[in-house]
């Protein structure tokens, strides 16, 4: 009895998949703090508009990550931190724009593997500034995107083809008032 009460205080300790899929959720589940032990987290097709600083903060061995299809427009850069087991994020098809966080992400974890596909990134010569300091993999995913995405007015289309030098100055391009 004594073991059972301690144990449903702590949630399900052991729990190393959930799925929770097409729930209709439009927050990270406040309850992840007491899942400890998991691994796999699939939220996928949700309404889930954004990533806190501290919705994923007591998931230390979690290693898979599904968002795909959500409404995510924002994610706080240090929504990873501290997760050094994560292997892989899917945020497809949702409507990210700002590259920034994500270039803080893939400097805290530059291992990570990332499905970032059809959101409407805002590619312009931002990136460029990273080409130096992020990894292969990660200069691979940008070079996808950025040759891919549909700028907006105003918004350049960019598709970084190698890195630059320290040294070598940034492109000027004037921008419409």
């Amino acid at each position: 009895g004594k073991s059972h009460r301690s144990s449903s205080r702590d949630g399900l300790p052991f729990l190393k998949l959930l799925i929770l899929q097409r729930n209709k959720l439009t927050d990270i589940p406040k309850g992840l703090r007491n899942l400890k032990s998991l691994q796999s987290l699939d939220l996928s097709f949700n309404g889930i508009t954004q990533i806190g600083l501290s919705d994923l903060r007591n998931c230390p061995q979690l290693e898979n990550l599904y968002l795909k299809s959500n409404k995510i427009f924002r994610i706080h850069p240090e929504a990873f931190k501290g997760l050094k087991k994560l292997q892989f994020v899917d945020l497809s098809n949702n409507v990210l724009t700002a590259i920034l966080p994500m270039m803080v992400i893939a400097l805290e974890l530059p291992h990570l593997e990332v499905d970032l596909a059809n959101n409407p990134w805002q590619c312009d010569y931002s990136v460029a500034a990273f080409q130096n300091v992020i990894s292969d993999s990660w200069r691979k995913t940008w070079n996808g995107i950025c040759s891919e995405s549909v700028g907006h007015e105003g918004v350049h289309r960019w598709t970084p083809q190698s890195r630059s030098s320290r040294d070598t100055p940034l492109p000027h391009h004037p921008t419409k008032p």
